[in-house]
């Protein structure tokens, strides 16, 4: 908790936990290439796919812990259930959002995370935003704009708002992480895979998956998202939520990209020229984030 306090008091950043927030929606943007991959349902991609988390970070967990695994999970209290509950809840309403709005639409307002979350964070946590990271958010969305300006923008009431409940519930668990950065993050991982996939079940997805979905599935559910959010959960902790949540949009830039080298489809002039928005945003932030010493170490 020194460490922290110190953290947010001199405005250093650390770059080990920088870095693991940077891995993590880097292995997120490979979901729209393996779902694309896959014949199955939306809602037997869901829970396979999340149970699969579960199972992997659940196995984790008794490797990591052994004996104190139990202790472990008990340990993390409401604020980790709660961010276990809002996982679950990012995943679902997710896929609701893409089945009741266009893809236009939910990237548009999921790309409106980081500007909760940097809200969520002044007043819950009183962080003081620097204008640099102001300044990325509006910069990247503008890119989000530029990216999705050629689907057409088109009101679809339910669909809209499942993706701002989409945005809402991620920049709450950035929120919730922040302000407990001494729980063990692990656990949450699978406990909240297993929230998603028990919901799942009330939209009856199809059992009957062959092998090769099955195996990607798998590989999504292990790597993807449970690899991806124990990185996110232990990187973002040490970092303002304004940063974090504006990391978590290279999803938004590299998913098209992985599905364009793997299964050809074209990328449009907008998607290129958005997403190159957002990165270089995000770069410059992060380099001058990261170069300029505080006063408080320069006095050191």
């Amino acid at each position: 908790m020194d460490k922290l306090s110190h953290t947010q008091k001199s405005g250093n950043i650390n770059q080990k936990s920088l870095f693991m927030t940077i891995a993590a929606p880097i292995l997120w943007s490979f979901g729209a290439l393996g779902i694309r991959s896959v014949e199955a349902s939306s809602w037997s991609i869901i829970f396979y796919r999340s149970i699969a988390m579960s199972i992997a970070v659940f196995l984790l967990c008794f490797v990591i812990y052994k004996k104190n695994v139990i202790k472990v999970y008990r340990n993390i209290g409401i604020p980790g259930l709660l961010v276990s509950i809002f996982l679950g809840i990012t995943t679902l309403f997710y896929v609701l959002s893409l089945s009741k709005t266009t893809v236009a639409n939910a990237l548009l307002v999921q790309g409106t995370a980081p500007i909760w979350a940097t809200i969520l964070g002044i007043i819950f946590l009183k962080e003081k935003v620097k204008i640099l990271n102001w300044l990325t958010i509006i910069a990247s969305f503008i890119g989000i704009i530029v990216l999705v300006a050629n689907q057409g923008i088109k009101i679809h009431f339910l669909g809209d708002i499942f993706a701002l409940i989409t945005a809402f519930g991620l920049a709450a668990q950035i929120l919730i992480i922040r302000k407990n950065p001494h729980i063990e993050m692990i656990p949450i991982a699978s406990i909240g895979g297993l929230i998603a996939a028990i919901f799942s079940l009330f939209f009856k997805p199809s059992f009957q998956v062959n092998f090769h979905d099955l195996s990607i599935l798998i590989c999504l559910g292990t790597f993807q998202i449970g690899l991806g959010y124990i990185l996110f959960y232990r990187g973002s902790k040490d970092l303002p939520p304004s940063l974090s949540s504006l990391i978590t949009l290279l999803e938004t830039v590299l998913g098209p990209i992985w599905v364009l080298i793997f299964l050809g489809e074209k990328i449009s002039s907008n998607a290129v020229i958005g997403g190159l928005i957002i990165i270089i945003s995000l770069v410059c932030n992060t380099l001058i984030t990261t170069r300029i010493p505080s006063k408080t170490s320069e006095t050191k």
